[in-house]
């Protein structure tokens, strides 16, 4: 399991965004890295529940052009997978 979670080449960022949760406006965690595939690691500090939909919002750093961007995910693994 393993080898495959590292297969996709992941982009680190310099300083981690903003991930807000859409509905209750209140900060989900910080963006980490992403893969061609999708969002790979978002840190939060409340456990989150694998198969669990979010409406979550990225927010932008101002020297570019868009602001923020707003997506659906669900939590495929966590490192609290054995919690549930």
């Amino acid at each position: 399991m393993e080898k495959e979670r590292c297969k996709l080449k992941r982009k680190h960022f310099f300083e981690y965004f903003d991930v807000v949760d859409s509905v209750s406006g209140k900060l989900f965690g910080k963006l980490v890295d992403v893969t061609p595939e999708g969002i790979k690691t978002i840190l939060c500090e409340k456990p989150i529940k694998p198969g669990s939909l979010y409406r979550l919002t990225i927010c932008i750093p101002k020297e570019f052009k868009i602001q923020h961007i707003q997506i659906e995910a669900t939590c495929v693994w966590s490192s609290e997978d054995e919690d549930y």
